[in-house]
């Protein structure tokens, strides 16, 4: 009985913390774009942007694909200057290798935005290994610092897990009511205020995807999108979760039918920022002439994606 009461109220929580994320600044006619969109992009969006297209241990759900998509890197947008009004950015930035020039890009293309990452509480119990940052929050500035190891303790590391994948109610609890603690979250308009900050050297460096003294670095998991795999790649039906979703978007007035897009005016060169020319099977840059696959109508404006 007790259990049941306390798993009622983690889901009463649960509904707050996603109604949170519902009522966020946006204008109601903003352009809005959901980078890192994955299997789970946020309902207000009108453009969805990922680099990863497959499933894998970070993303176990399938892409979501219900409203236009691009393949683009968070650190090389491929998107033209002040091209939307918001950007949602979720869970993106701890995996980056460079955050300041992703927070540099979401400046220079959108106007206001919302960047949401695990805390540095919630890495120090249970950071994923392909996390390279740690974020907080403090005086109003964004403080982003390099993570020197995949985890801090194997221990604490080992039980969060374990009671993680348990649901254990009393675990779950402290879980839910203390939100804040796990999470960074930042509104922001104009400009992120931000520091990066370089941590020491690890007198004990292990093998972590990462840069910097004591760490190694690593190349992108996915260097280049499986072309063949976005092929095959088809529009999400509709659920029964996302119509859920879909009714407390439009409660929370965060909901419009998806709109028609005229790719050709927002898209840019990920290399120069220059604009694009739409053909059937590719995207050519008129400034530096670069050329960049189209692959089932779906840009992939990746830098190293460029066609010889």
């Amino acid at each position: 009985m007790i259990d049941r009461f306390v798993s009622l109220l983690n889901q009463w929580a649960r509904l707050r913390f996603f109604w949170r994320r519902l009522r966020l600044q946006i204008p109601r006619e903003a352009l809005v774009l959901d980078i890192g969109s994955g299997d789970n992009p946020h309902g207000r969006a009108d453009l969805l942007c990922d680099r990863d297209v497959a499933s894998h241990h970070d993303r176990p759900g399938i892409l979501h694909l219900d409203r236009p998509f691009v393949v683009g890197d968070a650190e090389f947008l491929p998107f033209r200057d002040a091209a939307f009004d918001y950007i949602i950015s979720s869970h993106v930035l701890e995996h980056t290798e460079r955050p300041d020039r992703v927070l540099r890009e979401l400046m220079r293309v959108g106007r206001a935005g919302y960047i949401e990452t695990p805390s540095t509480f919630s890495e120090k119990l249970g950071g994923m290994i392909t996390h390279r940052w740690t974020t907080d929050i403090e005086a109003g500035i964004l403080l982003v610092q390099r993570k020197t190891r995949p985890t801090f303790d194997e221990q604490l590391h080992f039980t969060f897990h374990r009671l993680w994948r348990a649901q254990a109610p009393a675990f779950m609890f402290f879980y839910w009511q203390n939100l804040p603690l796990f999470y960074t979250w930042l509104e922001w308009r104009g400009q992120i205020p931000y520091r990066l900050v370089e941590a020491d050297a690890d007198p004990h460096p292990s093998p972590f995807m990462g840069e910097g003294p004591g760490v190694r670095a690593a190349p992108h998991e996915d260097p280049l999108p499986d072309l063949a795999a976005l092929a095959r790649l088809r529009p999400s039906p509709t659920s029964l979760k996302w119509g859920a979703k879909r009714l407390l978007y439009r409660l929370a007035g965060q909901w419009h039918p998806p709109r028609a897009l005229d790719l050709g005016t927002i898209l840019a060169c990920p290399l120069c920022h220059g604009p694009l020319t739409l053909e059937a099977q590719r995207a050519l840059c008129t400034a530096c002439r670069a050329a960049f696959p189209i692959v089932n109508a779906i840009p992939v404006l990746l830098p190293e994606a460029k066609l010889p």
